[in-house]
Order: C-alpha cells, then structure tokens, then sequence
C-alpha cells in the first residue's frame, strides 16, 4: 500500500473511471471513424453525380444537397479534427481518405460550384 507525504495511505486511482473514460475515448474515435466514412460516401456519389452527363431533378437536388453537406463538413472544426489525426496517424491504415486529402474535396466543391451548383467553398 502506498503511503502519502502524511502517512496516510495514499488514495487509489479510480479504475471505475479510467475505464469510463477509455469506453468514452473509444466511442468518439468510432464516431470520427463512421463520419469520415459517411463523408467519403458523400463525396465519391457527388463525384459520379457530377461525372454524369445528364441528371435528373431529383440528382441534381441530391447533389446539391451534397455540396451543402460537404461543405459545411469542409468549414468546419470535425474536418479539421479529422485531418490532424489523419496527419498525426491515429487513423486506421485502411481508412478511405480521399475526404481529407488537402485538395481533393476543396476541389469537388469547386467543381461543383463551377456546374451551376450555387454555394460557398470555404
């Protein structure tokens, strides 16, 4: 038993709440983990939306409603989180990455912009 400056027995860490906190830590990184996925899906249906000759109505309010979503993923801290642990490598090897390559969602949302796609690239 470990002792304090005092004599009294020093107080145990509690292991309650460092698995509490690992759970939590584990969880987050699951959710960074499916957004990056789900915005990697995002943006490769905008690619071959984009790619298409023709689009429907309802493909181009998809793909509108996709540079909307991307771009505030874009403009925001998540992407900005999820790039320096991408950069850092606390990302698993095997992630689809595209959506966090420097340019290449910077890119899309030009390119969708320049297709009549009204919206701002932050």
């Amino acid at each position: 038993m470990a002792l304090s400056r005092s004599g009294r027995a020093a107080p145990r860490p509690q292991k309650g709440a460092e698995k509490a906190a690992k759970r939590k830590k584990t969880a987050a990184r699951r959710g960074q983990l499916a957004r990056i996925e789900r915005y990697e899906g995002m943006m490769r249906e905008a690619e071959a939306l984009l790619a298409a000759k023709t689009r429907s109505e309802e493909e181009t309010a998809a793909l509108q409603g996709l540079r909307a979503a991307l771009s505030a993923y874009y403009a925001g801290e998540e992407w900005k989180r999820d790039f320096a642990d991408d950069e850092a490598g606390r990302l698993p090897k095997d992630l689809p990455r595209g959506v966090l390559s420097e340019d290449g969602l910077y890119e899309l949302l030009e390119r969708l912009e320049e297709a009549g796609l009204e919206g701002e690239v932050s």
